[in-house]
């Protein structure tokens, strides 16, 4: 029997030590991806809170808000699918789920927004349009009351003007 080389004892005990140690290094590297699989899920909460505070700041605004509401209902639901994947531990598939929330809560955000200011300009229009049908029909009874006045004072002249005084003893 030939006595083990230096070398094959070094290798035996690199790969003993690599095989120890890779329980360790999987569950570091799962916490790492842990970690970013949370932050993924967090980042979409994040938006959607966000597309939910400005859809509702739309509905205030007087916006239709009714497709934005069916949209976040959505949105909830893939965002509760992401948590119950991350609890699952398919972590890949939450990851996913996630980007989708996250997807459809950013171009949801994007419509509030929009539907928003418009909702915001269109009151400011609405408001003056009423300013000036205000003025207007002050205008309009003004000038009405005033020309009906004349026109009846000429008419009441005209008859007394008719009328013949007689003088009695």
């Amino acid at each position: 029997m030939r006595a083990p080389s230096v070398l094959r004892i070094l290798l035996v005990l690199a790969l003993l030590f690599i095989f120890a140690s890779s329980p360790f290094i999987v569950k570091s590297y799962k916490s790492i991806g842990e970690d970013s699989f949370s932050s993924a899920i967090d980042r979409a909460e994040g938006v959607v809170v966000s597309a939910y505070g400005v859809v509702l700041e739309a509905e205030r605004a007087g916006a239709d808000i009714s497709g934005l509401a069916d949209q976040l209902n959505v949105v909830a639901g893939l965002l509760v699918q992401a948590h119950l994947q991350y609890e699952a531990g398919n972590f890949s598939g939450a990851v996913y789920i996630a980007g989708q929330c996250y997807e459809i809560a950013e171009g949801v955000e994007t419509e509030a927004y929009a539907l928003r200011d418009w909702a915001a300009v269109d009151g400011v229009q609405r408001f003056w349009l009423m300013i000036m049908a205000w003025v207007i029909s002050l205008f309009v009874i003004v000038c009405g009351s005033f020309f009906g006045w004349r026109v009846f004072k000429r008419r009441y002249y005209r008859k007394v003007l008719r009328l013949k005084p007689e003088v009695s003893k």
